[in-house]
């Protein structure tokens, strides 16, 4: 609308009666035109609203639910939406030098890291670095199952959850931190190497292991008590036997009694030795048999035993099974035979001895024995 009415200027007298009429109808279209104060006259625009540059003071509500400016939506609501480019308002969030202040007015957390480094793309990070603090974990899974973290000491990869952690690679190479040297080797559908100070040591093959260098193991090699010579005696003891032994060799050097005992080897363990139980057979010219121990066939006072009895474990159990071959050299006889014997535990000691009354009077006996 124009700031006045056009009127029409009367110079004088009253034959302008239509001139009159027509400035009170101009007059009255104007207010009829005006946005009023306290809504007493129409308050539709017909027109655009001009402020000439002007601002509108004291306005508290523009509109019900939004405001246009310069041909921009502002949406007002309980989360505004902005439908432009946020410049200053943006660029001074990210650039805040107090970042936890900004992350926590957003609801990201109180970490106090610094401008950029407080900030990871949602989408993956494409570029650059996440740096964790000691302790501080990348956590996988709902129940925390698989962490990945630095303790100050040590560097962890702790698998929590249920089933294995699974490596899925072509090859697996464990290095020293430079790079340069190799622990260890593993080739999908090949060997697996295991090196020392970066030389191969162990591999694997199609049909086995091959070693590069000695083997020493503790339970695997062997060893012996020292010879007894039991004259005067009735019996020779060894209890010196390690547990878990795989087999066990008595040697008789010209072993002799004062009789015509047959000769008896009996097994023991933690409990003792044990008298009973045996399965044993000796052979020359006829045969002896004995339940109370492993029997070597005597035959008179004048027998020199020279030869051995070897025992054997039956894989996990604890019974042994034995053979043996022993001679008089003196004699030209021979004596041969075998046996079993399941014992109550692990076989530790042994003892040989007449099965009579006769006493030793020469000779001497000793064991080896081998896992």
């Amino acid at each position: 609308m124009a700031k006045k009415p056009g009127v029409t200027t009367i110079a004088s007298g009253y034959y302008s009666r239509a001139a009159l009429n027509a400035n009170f109808e101009a007059l009255n279209n104007a207010f009829d035109n005006t946005v009023s104060r306290d809504g007493s006259t129409p308050n539709t625009m017909s027109a655009n609203f001009d402020m000439n540059s002007n601002d509108i003071t004291n306005a508290n509500v523009i509109g019900a639910n939004s405001l246009v400016v310069n041909g921009k939506l502002i949406a007002v609501s309980n989360d505004p939406v902005f439908d432009g480019t946020v410049t200053a308002f943006g660029a001074s969030l990210i650039d805040d030098a107090d970042a936890a202040t900004a992350r926590t007015t957003l609801g990201l957390g109180t970490a106090a890291t610094a401008s950029s480094t407080d900030f990871v793309n949602t989408t993956g990070v494409t570029s650059g670095n996440v740096t964790f603090a000691d302790n501080s974990k990348a956590i996988f899974g709902a129940g925390s199952d698989l962490q990945i973290y630095h303790s100050g000491s040590g560097s962890y990869i702790s698998d929590q959850g249920v089933g294995p952690l699974n490596l899925l690679s072509g090859g697996v190479r464990l290095k020293d931190t430079t790079d340069t040297e190799t622990m260890l080797a593993a080739n999908s559908g090949g060997s697996v190497t295991v090196y020392y100070d970066n030389a191969p040591k162990l591999a694997t093959t199609s049909t086995g292991i091959d070693v590069t260098g000695s083997i020493v193991a503790d339970n695997v090699g062997s060893g012996s008590l020292a010879a007894v010579t039991p004259g005067g005696s009735t019996e020779a003891n060894f209890t010196g036997i390690p547990a878990d032994v795989r087999q066990v060799t008595v040697m008789f050097n010209e072993l002799s009694m004062s009789g015509s005992d047959d000769l008896l080897i009996q097994l023991g363990d933690s409990g003792g030795i044990e008298t009973s139980g045996y399965i044993s057979r000796s052979v020359w010219t006829n045969a002896s048999e004995s339940t109370a121990g492993m029997i070597i066939r005597g035959q008179n006072a004048a027998d020199k035993w020279t030869g051995s009895m070897t025992f054997t474990r039956v894989h996990t159990t604890n019974t042994f099974i034995q053979s043996h071959t022993v001679i008089d050299p003196d004699q030209n006889e021979q004596r041969v035979g075998a046996g079993s014997k399941t014992l109550s535990g692990e076989l530790t000691q042994l003892k040989v001895k007449p099965s009579g009354s006769n006493t030793f009077d020469g000779g001497s006996v000793s064991i080896t024995w081998s896992y």
